[in-house]
């Protein structure tokens, strides 16, 4: 089952972008990180609710839809230390309800409990914000209790239906 957040990105306050640590950097996702967000996605996955055995294959075929979809890259963030693709926050335009949705923030095991979710999550909606929308979705797995907390503290308010 899936749950459905919004949030009207204009109650919720958001200031500007956060300046991440200044050893690791933001940049916004291509293409050319297509094989490292497949394995990302393996890793944050993996042993969660969402972890539905897929392969390399499946996960590349599914970030390659995310590419193919009306992706927002500018509004999405790769976390990156050193060479390490550490998190990511990919947003795409919802056609269904006319407004961006957040469509995948997955962060890579190791650095689970470091914040990354949390200024990826930040930094696409003050981008957003900025940008003049109004509005923010997510489509949550229940049960993904770490990701319900995450787009809780961030404002998100669950959807009935």
């Amino acid at each position: 089952m899936r749950l459905i957040y919004r949030l009207s990105l204009a109650a919720a306050g958001l200031g500007a972008a956060e300046t991440p640590a200044s050893d690791w950097r933001v940049d916004a996702p291509a293409l050319t990180d297509a094989e490292a967000l497949a394995r990302l996605m393996l890793d944050a996955y993996r042993g969660t609710i969402d972890d539905a055995g897929e392969t390399l294959a499946e996960a590349q075929a599914e970030v390659r839809g995310y590419f193919e979809r009306p992706a927002w890259l500018a509004a999405s963030g790769l976390k990156r230390a050193g060479a390490e693709l550490a998190g990511a926050c990919l947003v795409e335009w919802w056609p269904a309800v006319g407004a961006p949705l957040i469509g995948y923030v997955m962060t890579a095991a190791r650095w689970k409990g470091r914040g990354v979710a949390r200024v990826l999550l930040h930094n696409s909606l003050a981008y957003l914000t900025a940008a003049g929308q109004a509005e923010a979705w997510a489509v949550i797995t229940a049960g993904n209790t770490a990701s319900e907390t995450l787009f809780q503290r961030a404002g998100f308010q669950r959807q009935e239906g």
